[in-house]
């Protein structure tokens, strides 16, 4: 018998309230700059990364069986949510903590904080009646296979 996920709404807005936060603590200057850095190193061009972006020299191997790798659909998600969280006025100006977008290290937070809301997002829908696993591969393939 399959594990059902465990969702709710309020676990759904936890976590994109969470990521879109992170959003407000930079600039979109800043995690413009920082996406165009990622977009380089996954282009194997390291040298392009380093002017904008601290990063351990193993994130230099972007191929799918890295620790490091970052998918290409993960970056254009960031960047809509980047987009959705300008357009829903949210800035964090009570927050002292900036986001250093010049470190690998944000990436993998807004990377892993996006994995986290998908996997809530997941739970939500998986556990509806209307739930069609050709629909779901469908919305799968176009994000990888565009």
């Amino acid at each position: 018998m399959p594990k059902v996920p465990n969702g709710s709404p309020a676990k759904v807005a936890y976590h994109q309230n969470k990521l879109r936060k992170l959003f407000g603590r930079a600039s979109d200057q800043q995690f413009l700059q920082l996406m165009w850095a990622i977009d380089a190193l996954r282009a194997g061009r390291p040298e392009a990364a380093a002017r904008l972006l601290n990063f351990p020299s193993q994130a230099t191997d972007q191929s799918m069986g890295s620790r490091f790798a970052l998918h290409q659909w993960e970056l254009e998600t960031l960047l809509i949510q980047l987009f959705l969280a300008h357009g829903d006025g949210i800035k964090d100006s009570t927050s002292t903590t900036t986001f250093d977008c010049s470190r690998f290290e944000s990436v993998a937070t807004l990377v892993n904080s996006l994995r986290q809301l998908e996997n809530a997002e997941s739970a939500v829908y998986l556990r509806s009646d209307e739930f069609n696993i050709f629909g779901e591969l469908h919305r799968i393939a176009q994000r990888q296979f565009h």
